[in-house]
């Protein structure tokens, strides 16, 4: 008794249980399908003794072979391909039977389509992990192919494969707008202004994305060249437990800067930017500006007094423990 309880355990849980559970139908099918073969030659030995005591010629056959011909014949009842006999009785037989055989085909298939879906739960659940990951990166890659007909998401790739004096007209026509809009560079030189513009890098950032996160430590200057940003913070008294109170929030529009300051310094930011549909942000780092405003002096002095005193007109004055770098 032990040893059967093992062997039924060991069946239950195995690791092929699910091959087992699909044996198991099959095996109940063709025992159906046996007894529904018995039932069929007793009801064909009545109508063939019937035939006989009525004169009709009776052809012998072995047992096989009418067993055979029976199981045959009660398969196809179970599968809906019964035909027309001259008794009533057969054809009785065959309509209760293909009845029969259509629920059990019903039965059997979903019991099978669910084994088999158990048997490759694992390869499902492992198809399924990331899947909200997995989808963000196709929108991604939708809308670059959609917006710049990019492939491998690089969205200057066209641009990077012109002449350098065509390289420097497309993004002044793409971006020299933007650049002149920006309150501290409007009465720079025009060489000032081209060497920024030829500087951006530009990047894609999705709905939802962190752009800008609070108190990190920026080092890279945002400019909105398209679509629209959300900025949020937490009000003056409730810095200290932002999740708790209530929050400033402000629409950023294309044409919109932020982070000027960290070109400048190790600066904290202040709030958190993130995107509401896709945007295309124009970025520049701090190295590249240092670079750039080492070569033109009566520029340098020009902006960094302007940047100095957007920062005190916004009251985002640089705590003592900020390092300048400028």
């Amino acid at each position: 008794m032990r040893v059967a309880n093992h062997i039924a355990e060991w069946l239950r849980y195995s690791r092929y249980s699910h091959l087992l559970g699909i044996a198991q139908l099959m095996w109940l099918v063709l025992l159906i399908a046996h007894y529904m073969a018995c039932f069929w030659h007793v009801v064909t030995t009545e109508s063939n003794a019937n035939a006989n005591a009525n004169g009709a010629l009776s052809q012998k056959q072995s047992v096989l072979e009418q067993y055979v011909a029976d199981y045959y014949y009660a398969v196809s009842l179970i599968q809906g391909q019964g035909g027309s006999f001259g008794t009533w009785g057969e054809n009785l037989y065959s309509s209760v039977a293909i009845i029969v055989g259509s629920v059990i085909l019903a039965i059997v298939f979903g019991n099978v389509a669910m084994l088999v879906s158990n048997f490759n739960a694992n390869t499902t659940n492992y198809h399924r992990k990331m899947e909200a990951l997995r989808e963000r990166v196709n929108e991604y890659y939708t809308h670059v192919w959609l917006e710049y007909e990019a492939l491998d998401g690089n969205i200057n790739k066209f641009q990077q494969e012109l002449t350098h004096t065509l390289r420097i007209e497309i993004g002044l026509y793409k971006f020299m707008n933007l650049v002149v809009k920006i309150p501290f560079w409007e009465d720079c030189t025009p060489d000032f202004l081209t060497q920024i513009v030829l500087s951006l890098g530009v990047r894609v950032y999705m709905p939802d994305d962190y752009v800008v996160r609070r108190r990190e430590i920026g080092s890279e200057m945002m400019m909105i060249n398209l679509g629209y940003c959300k900025l949020s913070k937490p009000m003056k008294h409730n810095e200290d437990k932002p999740s708790r109170g209530p929050t400033f929030r402000v629409y950023l529009n294309p044409g919109t800067a932020f982070g000027e300051m960290s070109l400048l310094m190790n600066y904290k930011r202040q709030a958190n930017v993130r995107p509401v549909t896709f945007v295309e942000m124009c970025v520049l780092d701090r190295c590249t500006f240092q670079r750039i405003i080492s070569r033109y002096p009566e520029d340098r002095r020009r902006v960094l007094t302007r940047m100095l005193q957007s920062c005190i007109e916004k009251k985002e004055i640089p705590r003592c423990n900020a390092l300048i770098v400028a």
